[in-house]
């Protein structure tokens, strides 16, 4: 009653970013005209579900420096399969 899982690749995944917009709606505040910087790093696992499907697990950590002097730090975990 398991379900096969198996890991073929591990890969770390890096960039930084920079954005700039009209306006924007960040911590229940909105900026006009504002550019923000973005930095984030954090590992990539493939893998193989079910034996023959494809599947990324993605744990980034991002941390954005807001136009206000701020700083936010957030975790994402994601998980895709191409069951198609």
């Amino acid at each position: 009653n398991f379900i096969p899982f198996f890991f073929k690749e591990a890969h770390l995944i890096a960039g930084y970013e920079m954005m700039y917009a009209d306006y924007m709606v960040l911590d229940n505040t909105v900026f006009f005209k504002k550019m923000i910087h973005s930095i984030f790093m954090g590992p990539r696992l493939k893998a193989n579900i079910f034996y023959f499907v494809p599947a990324n697990i993605d744990l980034i950590l991002s941390s954005i420096a807001l136009p206000n002097g701020k700083q936010k730090n957030q975790v994402d975990f994601l998980f895709t399969a191409d069951f198609f």
